[in-house]
């Protein structure tokens, strides 16, 4: 049997733009970065979780990738952390633990 999936929203974040954060941030923040007509709506979207997709693309290219296994999580959308402790949090489901991530990678 063949299940379907369906989403609100998805949310498509590529590593080579996260590469460009030096400074603690919050998801809330990254996802407003390249979607800053989001801002009305953001608390909605992050409210239904189940209802949305985190599309986090290319993490072959994350510079930071060694940095993500982490002890210490994000928890909250609006708490800042290091882009590679919020992403980790994402990945390992400590952030937004309803919602669905999808990792892209394309090694060589």
């Amino acid at each position: 049997m063949l299940h379907t999936l369906e989403f609100d929203f998805i949310i498509h974040l590529t590593f080579r733009d996260l590469n460009l954060i030096s400074k603690p941030v919050s998801f809330r923040d990254l996802v407003l970065r390249k979607n800053g007509h989001l801002a009305k709506c953001v608390d909605t979207i992050l409210a239904n979780e189940s209802n949305l997709l985190i599309i986090l693309d290319g993490f072959d290219e994350f510079k930071h990738y060694r940095s993500c296994d982490v002890d210490m999580f994000v928890t909250e959308p609006d708490e800042e952390g290091e882009v590679a402790e919020v992403l980790s949090s994402l990945i390992q489901g400590e952030l937004l633990p309803e919602a669905s991530v999808l990792l892209t990678s394309r090694p060589m």
